[in-house]
Order: structure tokens, then sequence, then C-alpha cells
């Protein structure tokens, strides 16, 4: 295993001077660059007394200071934390309450921090800055332009490099109830035993050319993309969003740059075998191994894939609370079968009962995990780490089974969490977001199977006596305590919740009327403009006036690639036919879907 000292000298040494680091869409850094960014970084933290055991927050679309912090306070003993910057100001001060920052690095036009009391350093905001708050941005890498001028005041000095195995290296905030976050605490030995591990499994080297456009503040986007490229000495490429109108440049880059990993989630992979237009991406010497993170590889997909491209899939499990990772199916025969996660590498697994006996092969059990990677516990959170850690077996709420040849295939979760393209959503987080407003006397939510997302948020709602909201309404008002990807796909108003004797509200029931409503209106279709406006506005998540035939991709912030493509597949499901992928890139406003859908019918 490495030491800090081992990566700053690889990363300082004169023979890495002009080789890549990391590449945005904008311009590349090379180590020489970095090695600055990083001591100028050291001297910032200095300047505000910073040192080991402290703790930074980090919130700024802003990818060239959110790297650089983050590798700096790694190197300098200092704890990080990476936000999205849709974060909702609720769970932004709830997550503030929870970490108690030393000091918050953010993006000057936030409004989530406007009442914290901690000390803050404000980044300018860049006129060229465009936000798009909706879910698969937060996959993508957003503002590229590289600029550290705010920086050049402090002087550079070199990072400490003292931090033990015991110290703590990244807390990660998991999806909770808005007024109870869970931060993930990963020790650098949690940390540097994965990274050792990732190292082992795929063959990660100073020749390594990782492409990895996944979000910052997600860890398979960090950790598996940075600090990943850090500790192995080796180079990241960020080209570009993997929206429709980038999608061939992003995946030419595999040839363009000589890739040898790629690192995504099944949402993108489901995005590519929809809208790429040719098959030899991958048909390089260059290319090893694709890699599906964050979230349940759907089998049939995950087929498609293979045999359209002509390259394997290795699916990766893991949790936040195992870094990145633990369990992979590939890229070896021995560790690869299609449906399952794989087998563990350098940790250990078993299923137990309900009553926590261990079972044999081919019962279905809730998944313990116990390695080096396994997270401390949560931060300032005895309880939930009690309730999640026995006997230092992590309890990951996720049903499943290991067959003869033990292989590890997840079947469920004992959790309610809803994953959502890769995104971890508690249904307690939405329900009490619908409980703020004011009319809402009761809600429940639950996930709802999608082919790409693997599953979207669907809320239902009991309104108070004499309240008027509607269903837009309180979908409109959501946005206010919730980040855009929590925000209800679809949301039902009922008279009563179904409970059974507990008092527990039986998810099954609700399960069932969202059948029902599927099923009532599978065959509608769209006959006229009114229809046509309602279905988009519902997957755009804005009232329909707002809509016109002109309204386009820019009007609207919301409507970003994985919008685009939610709309596309309800259009498709109400006219009853696919549309060509051709019509698909072709389309830049609501008028171009209409002549398309119209023409159709």
């Amino acid at each position: 295993m490495k030491t800090l000292n081992d990566i700053y000298q690889n990363l300082s040494s004169e023979s890495n001077k002009k080789k890549t680091f990391i590449k945005f869409e904008a311009r590349h850094f090379n180590y020489q660059e970095v090695t600055l960014s990083i001591r100028k970084l050291s001297g910032f933290f200095r300047f505000h007394c910073l040192e080991k055991g402290h703790r930074i927050l980090i919130c700024s679309d802003r990818e060239d200071i959110v790297v650089f912090s983050v590798l700096s306070s790694l190197l300098n003993g200092i704890s990080s934390a990476v936000l999205p910057t849709d974060i909702s100001s609720h769970r932004a001060q709830s997550i503030l309450e929870t970490y108690q920052p030393d000091l918050i690095i953010l993006d000057e036009n936030l409004t989530a921090f406007s009442e914290a009391s901690f000390p803050y350093f404000k980044i300018k905001d860049k006129k060229a800055t465009t936000t798009k708050g909706s879910l698969l941005s937060r996959f993508i890498n957003r503002d590229n332009s590289p600029d550290l001028s705010m920086f050049e005041a402090f002087e550079a000095e070199e990072p400490n490099l003292s931090a033990m195995s015991d110290n703590l290296a990244f807390v990660n905030f998991t999806s909770g109830t808005t007024s109870s976050p869970k931060g993930v605490k990963i020790t650098y030995k949690n940390l540097f035993s994965h990274l050792e591990t990732l190292g082992k499994q795929f063959s990660y080297n100073a020749d390594s050319r990782i492409l990895n456009n996944l979000t910052l503040s997600h860890a398979d986007g960090m950790i598996q993309g940075p600090v990943l490229a850090l500790y192995y000495a080796c180079s990241l490429y960020r080209p570009c969003s993997t929206d429709l109108q980038k999608l061939e440049y992003f995946l030419n880059s595999i040839h363009r740059e000589q890739i040898t990993h790629m690192i995504t989630v099944p949402t993108i992979l489901s995005f590519m075998d929809r809208f790429a237009s040719y098959n030899d991406y991958f048909d390089t010497r260059f290319f090893q191994h694709l890699l599906s993170v964050a979230g349940a590889l759907n089998k049939d997909l995950w087929k498609r894939v293979e045999q359209r491209f002509k390259t394997r899939v290795c699916n990766v499990y893991g949790l936040t609370e195992t870094v990145a990772g633990g369990v992979f199916c590939g890229p070896n025969d021995s560790t690869y079968k299609t449906g399952s996660v794989g087998v563990p590498v350098d940790m250990d697994v078993k299923i137990v009962s309900k009553e926590g006996a261990e079972l044999p092969k081919n019962i279905e059990g809730e998944i313990l995990l116990k390695g080096d990677n396994v997270f401390e516990g949560y931060l300032n959170n005895v309880q939930a780490t009690e309730a999640a850690v026995k006997d230092e077996w992590f309890l990951t709420g996720d049903l499943g089974y290991r067959d003869e040849e033990g292989f590890l295939f997840i079947s469920g979760r004992a959790k309610e969490l809803i994953i959502s393209g890769g995104f971890n959503i508690h249904p307690a987080e939405v329900n009490e977001a619908l409980l703020k407003i004011e009319g809402v006397a009761e809600a429940a939510t639950v996930g709802e199977p999608h082919p790409d997302l693997q599953e979207t948020v669907t809320s239902f709602a009991v309104l108070k006596a004499g309240v008027s909201e509607t269903k837009d309404s309180l979908l409109r008002k959501l946005p206010n305590f919730l980040e855009h990807y929590k925000v209800p796909k679809d949301l039902f108003i009922v008279d009563q919740l179904p409970v059974g004797d507990s008092g527990k509200v039986i998810l099954a029931e609700l399960k069932n009327i969202i059948s029902h409503s599927r099923n009532k209106h599978k065959k509608e279709e769209i006959l006229d403009l009114d229809a046509f406006f309602s279905l988009v506005s519902k997957e755009l998540n804005v009232d329909k006036n707002v809509l016109s035939l002109s309204t386009s991709s820019q009007d609207l912030p919301s409507w970003d690639s994985l919008a685009h493509l939610n709309i596309i597949v309800s259009v498709e499901s109400a006219i009853g036919f696919k549309l060509s992928n051709q019509d698909v890139v072709s389309i830049t406003s609501l008028n171009d879907l209409w002549q398309i859908a119209y023409k159709g019918l």
C-alpha cells in the first residue's frame, strides 16, 4: 500500500512534468501544473489555519477547483466533503450541522448556504457558466474552464503528508432524511486499501488513461476519477457531457485519447445502446475494461451492450460505505457471470437471515460485507453506526444470494431505498419535503421500475380538509425542499394511505395503484396539443402553460439529455412506436417532436 509521500513523489517527479493528469473539455492540466495547484492550495489552507484533522466542504460547478481542493486536502490530512450545487437549503443546513466544517469553499451564486455560520471562501461566478439541475447533469461534468487566479495571492507550500491510516480522508453524505443526513466516514486505510484492490482487479498503472465523467460529488466520480489517477500517477479524461449532441464526440474520445478504462453507470450504457451511431468505439489496441458502477445492471441491457460494442462489461457492486466497490464481476473469466455482481475481492461476504443466522448457497437473505475498505461509521451518529455495523460486518440492506460457484446475485433491497440513475433517494426525505408544504397531511413514496434509470420516484399525498392543491402545484413546490433529481416523476393525490394493523403504510398497495393507473392509460394516444404539452410538462416538471411549440432545451433548465430521453420514451409509449435515432437527434424544440409524433399518428 502506498504512502502519501509515495503519491506526492510520483506527482511531482521530473519525469511526469509534461504528462497529462486531467483533461477537461477546455484544456488539460499536466502533472507539473497539478503539483503547483496543490502547493498553492496548501498555502491557501495554511493561510486559513487548516491542518491535519480539519474538515473542508466543497460545493462548486468549477471542476478544476473541486479536483485540486480535494487532492490538496487529501495530501494535507484534511478531510473533505463534496456536495452537488443543486442541493436544497434545508439539506445543506442539516449537513453543515452534522459535518461542522472548518471552511466552506463554494460558488458565490449559491443560496443554499446563505445562512451558514461557518468560515467560507467564495469562488467568483463565471459568466459563461450555465447550470442544469436535473439528474443526468449530476452524472456529467459541467463547467470545465480552468482558472485558479483567485488563489494566486497565497504562497505555494509543500503539503503536510503526515496523515495516518486511521485519519479521516473523506466524508460522503448518503441519502437520508433532510433532518438526519448520514455522513460516511472514509479513512485513509479504507481509501488506500480499496484503491489497491481496484489496481489489482483492473490492472491500473502509470500508463492507464481513464475516461470517467461522473459527477465529482458522487463517490464513483471522485474516487474512481481524480483520486484513482493520483494514486496510480495515470491520466484522467473528462472530455464533455454525454448529451445527444456530444455523444459521438464523447465516445470517439476512446480512440482519440487512447483510453484504457471507461467508468460509467447503467443509465449511460442504456443511453449509448439507444443513441450511439457506431459499434466500434472500443475496438482499439489500447482499450482494456468497461466498468458499470452505481446501480443494478439490467441483464438484457448488459447483453445488448456486450454484443453490440464487442467488449465485456465489468459489473461493480459496492456502496458508499465500502468506498466505491468490493464485489466485482469481471474482467477475468473466473470472476465473470452475466447477471451476477461477481465475487468479493479483498473482502468477505455472507448472507444472513432476519435473525442473523448465516444462510447456505442459493438461499436469499441480507448481504453483509467485511473488509479494510468498509467505512469506520457515520459521522456524529452512533445510533446509525450501531444499526449498520455488527461485529465489523456492514449490513448493506440489500437482499441476495450466492450460487454454488460463489457468485453473488442481488435480488432486492431490505431497505426502502430508491435507486434512480445510480443515485440513492430515501423515500423518507421525499415524504418529509412533501409534508413541509402547507396543506399536505400525509405522504408516502415508492420506487417505480424504469427501463433506463432502474427506478423513478412516485409519491402519494393526502391533503388536509379544504385544501385545493393539485398534483402539478405540489410538484412545482418540491424543488424548494429537494434536489431536482429527487423530485417525484409522478404524484397521486389520494383520500387516504393504505395502512396495515401496525399503522405502517402498505407499499405493495401503493404500487398496485400505480400499476392500475398505468394500465388504464397505456393505450392513450396523443391526439391534440394539450395532451402533448401535459405529457411533456410531466417529464420536465413544469407547468404546461409555460410550454409552446417554440420551447427548446435552451429555455428550460430541467430539459437536459436525460429529460430529453424521458420525453422521447413517454411520447413513444403514447403513440405506439419508436422514433428513429435520426429523428431523436434532430429534435431541438417541442415543435420538432410534435411534427414527428403527429406524422406517426
